[in-house]
């Protein structure tokens, strides 16, 4: 089922990047992000790279998306996968977590709908919020 928000996710970014007429890579308006370390402080493989290699290209929104998913999962190992879900929204509802990184999944999943839904544009201290928001939901699932 997170396959199928993913496969939706993917065609309503490239959808409204299409009435746009611009790619976010392409906006000279957009800032650059970069990581603490460079282009990602996480080894290749690891939960944040590919995120922040997304934001290190300007592809904020990406990124954000890149975020939430692999919180969605971390929180599918960790917790198992759940049985009748089909959106993150869904996932709040049946994720079983205690506040503090309840929050935090809520805060990766506002901020992808913001894109995706309400065509927002993602700057680079709310990417560093979510970002942020990773950390605290995957702090049980990381060794």
């Amino acid at each position: 089922m997170v396959g199928v928000f993913v496969v939706l996710a993917v065609i309503g970014l490239f959808r409204d990047r299409a009435r746009a007429g611009t790619s976010a890579k392409e906006d000279p308006r957009r800032p650059q992000v970069h990581s603490p370390g460079g282009v990602s402080d996480a080894p290749p493989g690891e939960p944040l790279a590919e995120a922040d290699r997304l934001a290190a290209s300007g592809r904020l929104e990406e990124a954000v998306h890149a975020l939430l998913l692999e919180a969605i999962r971390l929180l599918s190992r960790e917790l198992g996968h759940p049985k009748a879900s089909s959106t993150s929204r869904e996932l709040l509802g049946l994720y079983a977590l205690e506040d503090r990184r309840r929050r935090s999944f809520e805060a990766l999943v506002l901020a992808v709908e913001s894109v995706l839904f309400g065509g927002r544009p993602i700057h680079p201290d709310a990417y560093q919020a979510c970002r942020g928001h990773f950390g605290v939901v995957a702090a049980r699932t990381l060794p």
